[in-house]
C-alpha cells in the first residue's frame, strides 16, 4: 500500500500531457496543400482528458466529456453531409463523390 500524501498527481498528468502532444503531433500530417488528422488529433486529447478524469475519480465529468464529444462528433459529420463545398476534397465519401 502506498501514502498519497507523497504523489504528485500533477506531474504525472504534465507526463501524459507532453506524451499525448507527440502522439498528438505523430498524428497530423501534410498531404500537398491538405492537412489530415486534425480531428483524430483532436480526439486523442479528448480521450486524455476523459482518462485524466478518471484517474482523478472525477467520473461525473468524464461522463459528461464523453457524451458532449459525441455529440459534436455526430453534429459536424451530419453538418459536412449536408454542406456541398465540404463534400470535395481528400474527406470526401465515396457515396458523394464518385470519382474517389
Amino acid at each position: 500500500m502506498h501514502n498519497d500524501a507523497n504523489v504528485d498527481h500533477t506531474r504525472v498528468l504534465g507526463q501524459v500531457v507532453t506524451g499525448i502532444g507527440f502522439l498528438g503531433a505523430g498524428v497530423i500530417f501534410n498531404r500537398g496543400p491538405a492537412v489530415m488528422g486534425l480531428t483524430t488529433a483532436a480526439v486523442v486529447w479528448v480521450l486524455a482528458a476523459i482518462g485524466a478524469c478518471i484517474g482523478f475519480g472525477n467520473y461525473g465529468a468524464a461522463v459528461a466529456l464523453a457524451l458532449v464529444t459525441l455529440l459534436v462528433l455526430n453534429v459536424l459529420e451530419m453538418v459536412e453531409d449536408r454542406l456541398a463545398s465540404m463534400r470535395r476534397g481528400p474527406h470526401a465519401k465515396r457515396d458523394h463523390n464518385p470519382d474517389l
